[in-house]
């Protein structure tokens, strides 16, 4: 059964202490969205400063309830492992029951290597986007490991539906750009969370921050005495 609620703790009231009613109620709808449905939903205000920590105690809410069933099953199954036979109970029986027993564990044992397995396939992927992030943009600040990452920048790279390899190319558009590498020297607010927020990223991608070809300027009067010279004035 999924976990229907998430922790909501005294702690917060400080870490939210500076944000207004309304930023504090996309927060809290924000929150209910993401531990419903897992889905981190898109804040532009100083509320999603405050979703990124609160959605990793979800996580781990999440983890800790799933870690309790899992025990719980198995702590049933040793009961009944445990409890003695009827005398008249036919051995037929008790062979093909312990037979389905051990196939379930074994089934069970088989999936939870299947989901370590698929983790570890999950951690080597995000380190695949973070490589690709950190040889294409020198330049920006490089992301800290993937084990540190939020639940929303998790999220984010999620939506985008690319591979390392094609977002790689956005990342090679991003350094390319002289405002975005921060080689104009006009903002050097640039990172690889900015560059996941959806319109942002849309901006890239049509290439609203590539560099602009250079204007030839108009042609400029000539002055040059000589020419004038040489020029009949009977024909004017």
């Amino acid at each position: 059964m999924a976990l229907e609620y998430f922790p909501c703790y005294h702690s917060y009231r400080r870490k939210i202490a500076k944000l207004s009613d309304q930023e504090v109620g996309r927060l809290f709808r924000s929150l209910l969205e993401y531990s419903e449905t897992g889905e981190a939903p898109e804040l532009a205000g100083r509320e999603s400063v405050a979703f990124d920590f609160i959605a990793d105690d979800i996580d781990r809410a999440k983890q800790n309830y799933s870690e309790l069933c899992d025990r719980n099953r198995e702590n049933g199954k040793k009961k009944y492992d445990r409890l003695p036979s009827h005398a008249t109970a036919c051995e037929t029986c008790q062979s093909e029951s312990k037979t389905k027993s051990k196939s379930k564990r074994e089934k069970e044992s088989k999936a939870k290597r299947d989901d370590e397995d698929a983790s570890a396939s999950g951690a080597h992927l995000l380190e695949a986007y973070r490589s690709a992030f950190i040889e294409e943009c020198p330049s920006l600040p490089q992301p800290s490991e993937t084990g540190k990452w939020t639940a929303a920048r998790k999220q984010a790279i999620r939506a985008k539906g690319m591979t390392p390899d094609e977002m790689r190319a956005v990342f090679a558009k991003v350094q390319q750009s002289d405002f975005l590498s921060g080689r104009s020297q006009k903002w050097d607010g640039c990172s690889l969370d900015w560059i996941l927020k959806p319109a942002n990223w849309q901006k890239i991608r049509e290439g609203n921050y590539d560099n602009k070809s250079p204007q030839l300027s108009p042609r400029q009067p000539s002055y040059d005495l000589t020419a004038l010279a040489d020029i009949d004035l009977t024909q004017i």
